[in-house]
């Protein structure tokens, strides 16, 4: 650290991270969200550990997120991290930086993570007096910066004054909008609509993940790794059960869409994943093709945006056909991401 080396508020301290923190680490990177962002495997050694907090202490600004609250252990439930000029891989100079981050569960769950990000700013500007702070996914080639004067004037201004509302909203409309319908296309792999899916997904730049069988299991990939081998961003369940797979997929989503030309089968599996989104409470919609296209984007637009989208329907050998059907449904859906 440069200048301070703890940065607190009532609901949380910002702190270096620690070779004790190990075991906090190892939990945390179970969790897909981090998985992908701290790019640590499900169940990392002792020494892949040890090793990447080596790392995490060695950078300038690095920070464990750790919430605070009766009995509540001071262990990190995420990463924050101020990356000033060349550190930061943007095109700024060394009076700037990008505040960038992950989060845990607990961390996401708690709606605090703003709360991070002011303090982050905080010390930018008020500690190392920096001119400019770029948000994660944001920068030159992105949306906005937060500038020096712009903090300051957001420290100073009434929060009820009637053209400083008017401003927070302006900016959190603008914010809300630049947010995609869908983040993530989650499917299982198995041949037919899931592949369809997540083929479409990376044609469209969509990050893909889902669960899979043990093995990467599918029906025309019984031997591992199996689907895994061309699906590396999927994860195994600890079995080889289809039921556990399609499951969990629904319950790690935030809303399911079946591709399902022919209708629901009944006793399939497919019909088991709307048994699924029924019991998990989530939003659930059965679709024939392209042609539910507007269907499909009005269902979004009511649920939200940075979703988790789980996509599911028959098989390619029990409907040959259904995973041009679903690619091209999904491509479209993905297309610009322009679905309000």
């Amino acid at each position: 650290m440069t200048s301070r080396e703890f940065l607190e508020s009532d609901k949380m301290l910002l702190r270096p991270w620690l070779p004790s923190d190990a075991d906090a680490l190892a939990e945390l990177a179970s969790d897909p969200e981090v998985a992908r962002a701290t790019h640590l495997p499900a169940h990392p050694s002792r020494r892949v550990l040890l090793d990447t907090l080596e790392d995490l202490e060695g950078e300038p600004e690095v920070f464990a997120i750790v919430l605070r609250g009766d009995g509540q252990p001071l262990t990190p439930n995420g990463c924050i991290a101020l990356r000033i000029g060349g550190l930061s891989g943007l095109d700024i100079d060394e009076t700037e930086a990008l505040v960038d981050y992950w989060a845990g569960p607990a961390l996401r769950e708690s709606g605090l993570l703003p709360e991070a990000i002011r303090l982050m700013n905080q010390y930018a500007f008020r500690d190392l007096e920096l001119d400019a702070v770029w948000s994660a996914g944001s920068g030159p080639a992105g949306t906005r910066q937060l500038t020096r004067t712009e903090w300051e004037t957001a420290n100073k201004a009434d929060s009820t004054e009637p053209g400083f509302v008017a401003q927070q909203q302006s900016e959190a409309d603008a914010l809300d909008a630049s947010i995609a319908r869908i983040a993530y296309v989650r499917t299982g792999g198995q041949t037919g609509a899931d592949r369809g899916a997540l083929d479409a997904a990376r044609g469209a730049g969509v990050p893909i993940c889902g669960w899979c069988p043990k093995g990467g299991l599918a029906e025309d990939l019984p031997v591992a790794p199996g689907l895994l081998a061309t699906y590396p961003e999927l994860r195994e369940c600890p079995t080889d059960s289809y039921v556990e797979r399609t499951a969990w997929n629904v319950r790690d989503s935030h809303a399911t869409l079946i591709v399902a030309p022919a209708g629901l089968e009944p006793k399939s599996g497919t019909e088991m994943t709307a048994r699924f989104a029924i019991s998990y409470g989530r939003p659930l919609l059965v679709v024939s093709g392209a042609d539910d296209l507007q269907r499909v984007r009005t269902w979004l637009a009511g649920i939200g945006r940075g979703i988790t989208l789980n996509v599911a329907g028959p098989r390619e050998s029990k409907l040959p056909g259904v995973y041009q059907t679903t690619r091209t449904l999904v491509a479209q859906l993905l297309a610009g991401q322009d679905l309000a």
